[in-house]
């Protein structure tokens, strides 16, 4: 074939016989390792439908979309989930550049360049991020700020269903609710009434006659645990040490630190 032209009309006549070529996609077989495998060719061709009649020409663009075509076959031949087309294909959907989807991913500004090229493969973990972003695009898209990452506000219908799949949502589930700026600034200021209308409640319990408060070196005060049954099976399990990260254990209630 030969190589590019410095114009880029709808028809020419062909360089090698003088034959008019129309610029159209033509499929083409790449043969691998005893496999085939067809792709569809953008360049000017004198027969596009014609498979075997390879008079053409290409241009700088056409040539790197013969070079991506190679290196997937190539991919696919040897079985890869993930060949050079796909990931390009995972990219541009999340609008990210090759440099943005490095840092997206984790994997370093020059990866998905080499990823594309066919120069190496992702690892397990990426590839199970790559998954997910063709399900799931919008989380790796960059915000209209250029914020690259996840969105802002988190997906609270995900993560309710992953805590009730777990039977954990009715322990942390509140903590992932969304609360308005007037919750949260309530929220910080309620604290600082609180202790003295406590001490007022107290100190009028005893004039009264009413149950005594308990002296700071009393001891610790022994609470009923009036939860149901279930109740009590999350909290276990939420608390269960064996859960718990290599090195760390989980704290219950009235455990002091220098135990």
């Amino acid at each position: 074939m030969a190589r590019t032209p410095r114009d880029y009309p709808k028809t020419m006549a062909s360089p090698e016989t003088g034959r008019l070529m129309v610029r159209d996609l033509k499929p083409v077989t790449l043969k691998v390792d005893g496999k085939s495998f067809e792709y569809r060719q953008p360049g000017w061709w004198c027969s596009p439908d014609d498979p075997g009649d390879l008079d053409g020409q290409l241009v700088d663009k056409d040539n790197r979309v013969a070079e991506m075509a190679r290196r997937t076959a190539e991919a696919r031949a040897r079985g890869e989930p993930f060949p050079p087309a796909l990931i390009l294909a995972i990219r541009l959907r999340c609008g990210l550049s090759q440099r943005d989807a490095g840092e997206v991913f984790g994997t370093g500004e020059k990866s998905f360049e080499k990823y594309e090229a066919g120069q190496i493969t992702p690892s397990k973990p990426t590839q199970r991020l790559l998954r997910l972003a063709m399900e799931r695009p919008d989380l790796f898209a960059k915000s209209p700020r250029g914020r690259i990452g996840a969105p802002t506000e988190p997906d609270v219908r995900l993560i309710r269903d992953t805590m009730r799949a777990v039977r954990l949502d009715r322990i942390y589930g509140p903590l992932f609710e969304g609360h308005d700026a007037d919750a949260r600034r309530d929220a910080a200021e309620a604290p600082a009434e609180r202790p003295e209308a406590r001490s007022r409640t107290i100190g009028q319990g005893a004039a009264g006659g009413g149950r005594k408060a308990p002296s700071p070196g009393a001891g610790r005060v022994r609470r009923t645990d009036d939860r149901s049954p279930p109740d009590r099976e999350l909290a276990a399990a939420a608390a269960s040490a064996d859960d718990a990260p290599d090195g760390e254990r989980a704290t219950g209630h009235g455990q002091g630190e220098g135990r």
